[in-house]
């Protein structure tokens, strides 16, 4: 199964804001494809070991919980994945491309980018999960 997010302008740097990675809504967050994080503790965080085979990179990810709104400290409660931005400037990255999860083992993830004018050859199911974020599995 791959884990797929349509990027967005935020997500490539294309408003001029300053947003560190890709905003993970609650239910792709709590769908098992990310590791859990102890909720109780404040921000937990998981490094993720990621490679590119497009790029030959080894991409070094953290996966966070933002959640000083539980802990009475700040207004935040959200995940994110962080650390993918110099992947997403090498591979050019646009607004409506894919930038695409496939784990491997327990922590180990590739990383892949997919233009929004690419042609996907073969049958796929595709489960929307969220606006951005989807599942697809590829038919043999």
């Amino acid at each position: 199964m791959e884990l797929i997010k349509t990027l967005t302008r935020n997500d490539v740097g294309e408003t001029g804001g300053h947003q560190s990675g890709v905003t993970i809504p609650l239910s792709v967050a709590k769908g098992g494809f990310f590791p859990s994080l102890d909720v109780t503790e404040l921000n937990p965080r998981e490094v993720l070991d990621g490679y590119s085979s497009e790029t030959g990179t080894n991409l070094r990810m953290n996966y966070i919980y933002y959640n000083g709104k539980l802990h009475g400290v700040s207004t935040r409660n959200e995940y994110r994945l962080t650390g993918i931005a110099p992947f997403l400037r090498v591979v050019v990255a646009r607004e409506g491309d894919k930038l695409i999860f496939t784990r491997h083992g327990d922590m180990r993830y590739e990383v892949r980018h997919e233009s929004k004018s690419s042609v996907t050859l073969g049958e796929e199911i595709v489960i929307t999960l969220t606006k951005d974020w989807s599942t697809r599995e590829r038919r043999k």
